[in-house]
């Protein structure tokens, strides 16, 4: 028998069994991923991956740099990062968004009668990320 690290949580455990395609998961993945990277810009607390800053910040060059340069701002790259995700999950519906981020964020079990909200949600970040 093989293992897989999928089976750990229920989101993962939901394309094991085919119940959502491999470019939906890998799309939930990404999605989190993003959420996690966003939260830690702005330093709420989490264990989500890609929290903790991990790189240097200045936000006051960022939003006021000095005239005639040019600040590689990585909090603003996570912020429209984030957006735009969002903006395409939220498309599919806010019944879709809060199951994408219930199961592919929180890593929470699918809620009854939910399963038709995360697929769609899903299949709008497949589109957004350029999957298939």
């Amino acid at each position: 028998m093989r293992l897989d690290q999928k089976a750990d949580n229920p989101f993962g455990a939901l394309n094991l069994i085919n119940v959502i395609a491999d470019a939906q998961y890998e799309a939930g993945l990404r999605y989190a991923y993003i959420v996690g990277q966003y939260r830690a810009s702005i330093g709420t607390p989490s264990v989500m991956s890609g929290s903790g800053k991990g790189y240097p910040c200045a936000p006051d060059l960022c939003r006021r740099p000095p005239p005639g340069v040019a600040i590689e701002c990585e909090c603003r790259k996570r912020k429209e990062s984030y957006d735009a995700a969002f903006a395409a999950v939220f498309e599919a519906g806010q019944k879709a968004a809060r199951a994408v981020a219930r199961v592919a964020v929180h890593g929470e079990p699918c809620p009854r009668g939910g399963l038709a909200d995360l697929k769609r949600g899903l299949s709008a970040l497949v589109k957004h990320f350029g999957l298939r």
